[in-house]
């Protein structure tokens, strides 16, 4: 056997072994833990399949998560140091930034459209308020007043002639007991969601007579809701929000393949009723936000008073 043959067999093992080291040090690395806080409603969907179907574990990511009911909650948790990321709304982690919480969007982003639009302006059956210009002077019962929520009904009564002051507008927080006030008749109009959209639906008593996030915006499509990070996380773990944002992508599609069995995943998640959530509207995703969308966004906060000055998007969105 030739010297130089032996060589080549030499540096053939030696190059196996540097292989084999390099995989079975890949295989066992340290998984790398995001903190991350969540709503435990069906927009978070992808997060649910994402833990159940191992895709986080495969990016080799221990992904702890923490429910808060409210964006606002989500921020000041991470802004305290307690989280390194979460799911918002796009609307309401805007005005944060520009306080100065420092934060990158990242990732897909749910948004409502003609075939997914989850909210809609509820009516009594017989009741005689068929336009938005019948709301003058009507009761209107909504969730809150952040700018998610305000805003499409500041564009749909500008739309229709009327001002937010000719409408009474009143907060009930929790969504079932704002359709009850309107079965009751203590308010005229309300602003449900689901899924207590599909239950006022089945209750054959109440009617949806306008879809403001659909009807007045461009295209009608409304953005919702995205990941966002921590700059100091980011800094030190862009590969872990890569990572993220792939997992995150792809529990985005195999939605799109599987939404009976996703809905079923959001009610052992969320504790919504299996029938119930086998007949709600799922959102629409997208894989990024969009760097126009969010400047249209921007431009609405500014416009109704949301935010005291531009942001510049590029400053807020995530490059990878």
């Amino acid at each position: 056997m030739g010297r130089r043959f032996i060589s080549v067999i030499l540096i053939l093992v030696g190059l196996s072994a540097v292989g084999a080291y390099q995989y079975w040090s890949w295989v066992t690395r340290e998984p790398i833990s995001i903190r991350y806080g969540y709503p435990p409603y069906a927009d978070s969907a992808p997060l649910y399949v994402a833990v159940e179907k191992g895709f986080f574990k495969e990016e080799n990511l221990n992904v702890s998560l923490f429910k808060f009911f409210t964006g606002v909650k989500t921020l000041e948790a991470a802004t305290a140091g307690n989280l390194d990321g979460g799911f918002v709304a796009i609307m309401t982690a805007l005005p944060a930034f520009q306080a100065g919480v420092d934060f990158r969007f990242a990732g897909s982003m749910s948004y409502y459209d003609i075939d997914h639009d989850l909210t809609g302006y509820f009516v009594l059956m017989n009741s005689s308020i068929q336009k938005v210009e019948d709301f003058r002077g009507k009761t209107f019962a909504v969730r809150g007043i952040d700018a998610t929520v305000m805003i499409p009904l500041l564009k749909a009564l500008e739309k229709h002639g009327l001002t937010v002051a000719e409408v009474k507008v009143v907060v009930i927080r929790d969504q079932l007991d704002i359709m009850e006030a309107l079965l009751s008749g203590s308010v005229d109009v309300a602003h449900l969601a689901e899924p207590v959209l599909t239950q006022a639906l089945g209750t054959g008593k109440l009617r949806i007579m306008y879809r403001p996030y659909t009807e007045v915006f461009p295209d009608h499509k409304f953005p919702m809701a995205t990941s966002f990070f921590m700059k100091s996380f980011i800094d030190q773990n862009k590969t872990a929000v890569d990572g993220f944002i792939k997992a995150f992508n792809r529990a985005v599609d195999w939605i799109g393949t599987h939404p009976w069995e996703t809905k079923a995943i959001i009610a052992n998640w969320t504790g919504m009723d299996l029938e119930l959530a086998g007949k709600i509207t799922l959102h629409a995703w997208s894989k990024e936000v969009d760097r126009e969308v969010l400047e249209d966004v921007i431009d609405l906060l500014l416009e109704y008073g949301y935010l005291e000055k531009d942001i510049a998007a590029i400053d807020v969105l995530y490059q990878d």
